[in-house]
């Protein structure tokens, strides 16, 4: 799975439906970060303070799904966020 469809799941399994959601509740003063990463054509990695960031913010999450080394976006000690 590449940064771009690591961060799309992450917006999608978060039921944020937009980065500019996923990008405020991170603390981004612009989403800018976030757009670049889903761009086709200007697209930036997943770096580590962008993952120390959702981790903070959402500790269920797998920080090696972050990473790209897994294909599970949650930890094994949590269970889904309820919908």
């Amino acid at each position: 799975m590449d940064d771009k469809q690591i961060i799309q799941t992450l917006i999608d399994e978060l039921n944020l439906d937009t980065a500019q959601n996923l990008s405020n509740l991170l603390g981004y003063a612009k989403p800018s970060y976030i757009y670049m990463i889903l761009s086709d054509t200007n697209q930036r990695p997943i770096n580590s303070s962008f993952i120390k960031r959702v981790l903070a913010k959402f500790p269920n999450i797998n920080e090696n799904f972050l990473r790209g080394k897994s294909d599970e976006i949650y930890n094994k000690d949590f269970s889904e966020p309820a919908s």
